[in-house]
């Protein structure tokens, strides 16, 4: 219940849906004559709101914290790491079950970091975190993405007995607490030094997530590898987007984030409301 709460919510409040949602208010206004001007107003807003959220740099200002808050994160030395985790978001799960072969979206450095870590770390195991992550959809296609990470790793060189996959994860929080339940089931001997991997924007969230769930403590080491930067610095941080597109959705993703950060806080999912390195 709380999964789809949560979807449905954060479909409300996403900048889009605003636009949208002020937009499509203000048209079926406008056809009552008593509110006809309320209803041009709203319009109005909603179309200064996409400009605003899809061509100026204010998505940038929102999202280069996140970005950079782990970005200065180091990798610790060979024998310090035991398991890689990788968290699932990249996949294409329908076009992945649909063309039988391994489909991402802007997020698929995530996967693309993996074989040169796995190089760099020999005796760690890779941990695969995804699963069915969208409000409708069918359970096949997030079995499929699985299937085609699997088949990914072991064509880039990657042993198969290296790799673990986790596939029931609908969010954030109970990536942490089935990979747990997996090293569990397992036996893992600590001590254990754990190496997540996810987008630079999302790591925060999950560093507090995973710490909070008991992936970091006497006997274990929690690192984190951010990868999938989305801002620059400097003069970039003031030059507007190129595309009504590419503003808008980056501001999607970062409003997610921020909003999921004070949501997990308040739900006691992480300690802090923004996990540090």
């Amino acid at each position: 219940m709380l999964f789809v709460l949560s979807k449905l919510v954060y479909g409300l409040i996403a900048p889009s849906s605003i636009c949208l949602l002020l937009i499509g208010s203000g048209l079926l206004l406008g056809f009552r004559s008593h509110w006809r001007v309320v209803g041009r107003r709203l319009s109005i807003a909603g179309f200064v709101l996409l400009l605003v959220f899809g061509f100026s740099p204010l998505a940038k200002w929102l999202a280069k914290p996140l970005d950079d808050r782990f970005a200065a994160a180091k990798l610790p030395g060979t024998e310090a790491v035991t398991h890689i985790i990788l968290l699932g978001g990249f996949e294409l799960a329908d076009i992945a079950n649909w063309r039988q072969q391994m489909a991402t979206n802007a997020s698929g450095e995530r996967l693309l970091a993996i074989v040169p870590l796995a190089r760099r770390f020999p005796k760690a195991k890779i941990v695969f975190s995804g699963g069915h992550g969208w409000l409708l959809g069918k359970d096949d296609n997030a079995i499929s993405a699985i299937k085609s990470v699997m088949g990914y790793l072991v064509a880039s060189g990657v042993a198969r007995d290296r790799i673990l996959l986790e596939g029931r994860s609908r969010n954030n929080w109970q990536n942490a607490l089935f990979v747990k339940e997996l090293l569990e089931q397992r036996k893992t001997a600590c001590p254990c030094g754990f190496l997540l991997v996810t987008s630079a924007w999302h790591m925060s969230r999950s560093i507090g997530i995973f710490r909070q769930t008991g992936f970091a403590g006497a006997d274990r080491q929690l690192y984190a590898h951010p990868v999938d930067f989305r801002t620059l610095g400097g003069s970039d941080m003031w030059v507007p987007f190129r595309s009504l597109q590419s503003g808008l959705r980056l501001m999607d993703v970062v409003v997610k984030e921020w909003t999921g950060l004070v949501a997990y806080r308040l739900m006691g999912r992480t300690q802090v409301l923004w996990p540090k390195p």
